[in-house]
């Protein structure tokens, strides 16, 4: 496998997310109102959702109608379990991939293969329905795929003097590992790992590096922890504690509990989902860059 050890595929790693076809007590006829299952988090997403489910009522008016359910990233996978295993659970929802395959080999998931509008599949990228199909069903739609990225201080980059990436030039792994090293001054670290949700670090930026940590061999899933694979954990595990240039206590953080830290300088770079974008640039104290 030939080796990918640059920063900008990391967009490669993120799981889509997928709008699923539940087994729940809603079935199209005079049941009731499908229940959608939205994991829709910032305002302005909450409220676009909502719009949609309205127009689609509204278009309509002969069809099974949609109730639109918010829901939570928190606790969403405890929540389908329960609810699929006492019969309640939503007809549509909006989760990782992740869960799909637990999910649908547990036969909670309706095979869409047959109800898929005609064209949609050339719309969306063959990977991305790899990540919902299981032994010739399909298992999800899937709207969304956000990429793993690099949020930094420009002040603190600019006065340290590394070089600037670019898409056309980007940062390979070692060199990020030597900025995060020019980066950490006094009580300022070059970055901030949040590993509250580990799988993000150890296994989706193992691809790009090569690795996957889980490989399909024979039929079976076996897990190797080689050099591919491993590279990305062992660069932070050497960052937080042989090198001193990632907070230690930021490890047990998520996203989001970063923020406040590397708006005060403490962290000059954060690894965020692409969302955190949004949050970033409301959050920000004003002349912050």
């Amino acid at each position: 496998m030939r080796r990918r050890d640059f920063l900008s595929t990391t967009a490669a790693t993120a799981g889509a997310a997928a709008l699923l076809g539940g087994c729940g007590s809603g079935s199209g006829d005079d049941s009731g109102p499908l229940d959608y299952l939205s994991l829709a988090w910032q305002k302005e997403s909450i409220e676009v959702n909502k719009a949609l489910v309205a127009e689609w009522n509204k278009a309509n008016p002969r069809s099974a109608q949609v109730r639109y359910v918010q829901g939570s990233w928190d606790n969403v996978h405890d929540q389908l379990l329960t609810s699929f295993e006492g019969g309640e659970a939503p007809d549509i929802i909006h989760d990782e991939a992740n869960d799909l395959t637990d999910f649908a080999h547990g036969g909670y998931l309706a095979d869409l293969s047959d109800l898929l509008p005609a064209g949609l599949e050339k719309q969306i990228p063959k990977a991305s329905w790899d990540m919902t199909s299981f032994a010739g069903g399909v298992y999800g739609v899937p709207f969304l795929q956000e990429p793993r990225v690099l949020i930094a201080n420009r002040e603190l980059l600019e006065k340290s003097g590394v070089r600037m990436p670019t898409t056309r030039r980007p940062w390979s792994w070692a060199e990020f590992e030597d900025v995060a090293g020019e980066l950490t001054r006094g009580r300022t670290r070059g970055v901030a790992w949040s590993m509250k949700e580990p799988v993000i670090q150890s296994v989706n930026l193992a691809m790009t590096t090569g690795g996957a940590v889980f490989h399909r061999e024979g039929g079976k899933n076996v897990i190797r922890f080689e050099r591919a694979d491993s590279h990305v954990v062992e660069l932070i595990h050497r960052q937080v504690h042989k090198d001193g240039t990632a907070s230690r206590s930021t490890l047990g953080m998520a996203g989001s509990d970063t923020l406040p830290g590397f708006f005060a300088g403490r962290y000059a770079i954060v690894p965020l989902n692409f969302s955190f974008r949004q949050q970033v640039q409301q959050q920000a104290p004003d002349g912050f860059e």
